[in-house]
């Protein structure tokens, strides 16, 4: 929006420009200099009229307005992701509690990144990883994770969510309800069911059958007819490995126990023992 400059009052128009532009950088001074001006102006029209001197109330009215709205988004607006705090895990599972009592648990080799005025705005970037959170309810201050261009709200609940790429991420609820927002797409996830994103876009939502949420948080868990393509894919995102599955037989479904307590080699044997092959 640009001001028409007058041969009268010119100063102050640029006054207005410069409030219009930016806001924050306008004195106490200038703010009451203003306010005098639209007095002036409401007065020097008083001659003409009330229906002027209501028009150019209503047009003072609605600058003020515009100008204060602007300082305000201005003012509430995030802060930027790179001043945020920074938690990461090593080779190990990790546990972090929140100042809202609210629980993550990291993966190996996770990071998520949290807002630093935490306990007013909850939201929490998943930078890196898989990571379990255990929400505190709170119903005036939604809990929020971001993932790529993945929005996940909650209130109280407790769900796994995984980062697979710069784009794509797999949601599995162990109870209450998420919603997921991506690509303008939004599916609500209740316990016991779980998601993921395709190039961005949500697939349907399934049972979990096999697997529950918090499966990698268990000293073990016993995994009941699970494909061999689902437990490989999930025990390489765990551990970040990339296993030699050459010749490996996806078609096989298996149940076992995994031994978090144990070696990956270990549970390895196990599984080869079973199925046949020689995952290593």
């Amino acid at each position: 929006m640009m001001w028409k400059g007058r041969k009268r009052g010119t100063g102050i128009d640029k006054l207005w420009q410069k409030a219009w532009d930016n806001p924050d950088t306008l004195p106490v001074e200038k703010k009451e200099e203003l306010l005098s001006a639209i007095h002036q102006r409401m007065n020097a029209s008083a001659s003409l009229g009330r229906r002027v001197v209501y028009i150019v109330s209503g047009a003072a009215a609605a600058i003020l307005v515009t100008i204060v709205a602007r300082q305000v988004w201005v003012n509430t607006k995030l802060a930027p992701v790179a001043e945020w705090n920074t938690i990461a895990s090593n080779n190990e599972n990790k546990k972090v509690i929140l100042s809202d009592s609210s629980v993550i648990w990291l993966a190996p080799h996770s990071v998520v990144r949290l807002y630093p005025q935490f306990t007013r705005h909850r939201s929490v970037l998943l930078d890196k990883g898989t990571a379990f959170f255990e929400v505190t309810k709170d119903k005036d201050h939604p809990f929020q994770v971001n993932v790529n261009s993945q929005e996940v709200q909650v209130l109280g609940t407790a769900f796994t969510l995984e980062r697979k790429d710069t784009v794509d991420i797999d949601l599995a609820v162990k109870e209450g309800s998420v919603a997921l927002r991506s690509n303008e797409q939004r599916v609500v996830v209740h316990g016991g069911e779980q998601v993921s994103t395709t190039h961005k876009q949500v697939n349907a939502v399934a049972r979990m059958m096999a697997m529950p949420a918090d499966w990698w948080l268990q000293e073990e868990v016993r995994l009941l007819d699970v494909s061999l393509s689902e437990l490989v894919t999930r025990i390489e995102r765990y551990y970040h490995v990339q296993l030699n599955t050459e010749g490996v037989k996806w078609n096989t479904r298996v149940s076992l126990t995994w031994y978090f307590t144990q070696p990956l080699e270990k549970n390895l044997e196990v599984l080869n023992q079973l199925t046949g092959n020689t995952i290593h």
